[in-house]
């Protein structure tokens, strides 16, 4: 019997982007936002946070494809995508979000990257 840790870890990248379409709202974040995400804007609509999140993920997956396919990423903004995959971490746990901000080395290749 495959574990839950199992099913959660084969779930594709566009799974976790899907889920949060707006007919997901009534159902699971109306309801539940604030609750898996308690670092969320407090004074933020949860559509508003629900698209925000979408939009996020959305960018997060484009990126990740790239990458998974060797395919350049010298014209994205990397620092505007590192500050997006860290708002969504943060949105979960702000703890996890200043550990990788210790522990990533994102940032010094973004500084070093040589201008065109």
């Amino acid at each position: 019997m495959p574990t839950a840790g199992k099913v959660v870890a084969e779930l594709k990248f566009a799974f976790w982007e899907k889920i949060f379409s707006a007919g997901q709202d009534a159902r699971l974040w109306i309801p539940h936002m604030r609750t898996a995400f308690p670092a969320v804007d407090p004074v933020k609509p949860i559509p508003v946070l629900r698209a925000e999140a979408y939009d996020a993920l959305w960018h997060v997956r484009k990126l990740r494809n790239r990458i998974a396919h060797h395919e350049p990423i010298f014209t994205r903004d990397i620092a505007v995508e590192y500050a997006r995959i860290h708002d969504i971490i943060s949105w979960r746990s702000p703890v996890a979000a200043a550990w990788m901000d210790r522990t990533q080395g994102v940032t010094a290749l973004i500084g070093a990257k040589p201008i065109a």
